[in-house]
């Protein structure tokens, strides 16, 4: 098959014409090509040559243009998942455990024909000074405080009989007034004055109000007058000079009828108490004293 000329590669002839679309690149000299270059032939039976494949993932360069009639790859299909393999039975053999066999019975009647064998003795254990001087403090102080709370107890709960300090005394009518001499009757077991001011009575107690001194009568003066400090009170137990503070103390009174029955009763302040006509017995609670009125 006869080619056609061409012209040599390098500078085109002169008056050649560029094809129609071809653009020289800028800054470059101008690319030869064939002049007037006939369209190449192929021979009857023989196939164009294809484009080669591009390789599996390529990716195409930007810009570029699939070829007319050119199909998509397609995209790979994703792996399957690997499955995990099954886990063979593990097979356990059984363990054999060896029960011992129990210890037998003893036999009763050799248990009670062996000799009993006897305990040794023991020796006593010695008392250290130490420990002996401990027993005897903790048994001092035990007996201390037995004693202690005893007597506190005895204290805080005081029982006084019938006609004692602190208990009850039972006087008559007559026993309130004064003596043949003149003095106010007085009992000295229950430490109080039975005086009488007309028709009324009172108990007086027998301690000074001001530093507790036993005060007495004065027959002259007809008072009660402490010789410890100077202290002066009037029958009915009314301060009247010296240095104590209030009035002497005065004991609840009941005053009883023939028949044991209560017709009359101290007031809360210790004052003289009238006595009723039909009075028999006067009760004196010397647990009940009553403290005098102060003067200032």
């Amino acid at each position: 098959m006869s080619e056609t000329p061409t012209s040599p590669r390098g500078a085109a002839p002169p008056g050649a014409k560029a094809p129609p679309g071809f653009k020289a690149p800028t800054g470059a000299a101008p690319a030869p090509y064939p002049i007037d270059a006939p369209a190449p032939q192929i021979e009857p039976g023989v196939d164009a040559p294809k484009a080669a494949a591009a390789p599996p993932g390529a990716k195409p360069p930007p810009g570029a243009k699939a070829p007319p009639g050119a199909t998509a790859p397609k995209p790979a299909a994703p792996k399957p998942a690997p499955v995990a393999a099954p886990v063979a039975a593990v097979a356990v053999a059984p363990v054999a455990i060896a029960v011992k066999p129990a210890a037998p019975k003893p036999d009763p009647a050799k248990v009670a024909a062996a000799p009993a064998v006897a305990a040794a003795p023991v020796a006593p254990k010695s008392v250290s000074r130490r420990e002996f001087l401990n027993y005897v403090w903790g048994a001092s102080m035990a007996l201390f405080l037995a004693q202690f709370g005893g007597i506190s107890f005895l204290f805080a709960m005081p029982r006084f009989r019938e006609g004692e300090v602190g208990g009850r005394f039972s006087q008559s009518v007559a026993d309130f007034g004064y003596d043949a001499n003149g003095l106010p009757n007085a009992n000295n077991v229950g430490k109080f004055w039975m005086v009488k001011v007309d028709d009324t009575i009172n108990a007086i107690y027998k301690v000074c109000t001001h530093l507790g001194c036993l005060y007495g009568w004065n027959s002259t003066g007809k008072i009660f007058a402490c010789p410890c400090h100077g202290s002066q009170f009037a029958v009915d137990g009314k301060w009247i000079a010296g240095p104590a503070p209030r009035n002497l103390d005065a004991f609840k009174m009941q005053v009883l009828d023939a028949s044991g029955n209560v017709i009359a009763t101290s007031n809360e302040a210790g004052e003289m108490l009238k006595l009723p006509a039909n009075a028999d017995r006067i009760i004196v609670d010397t647990g009940a004293k009553i403290s005098g009125k102060a003067h200032f």
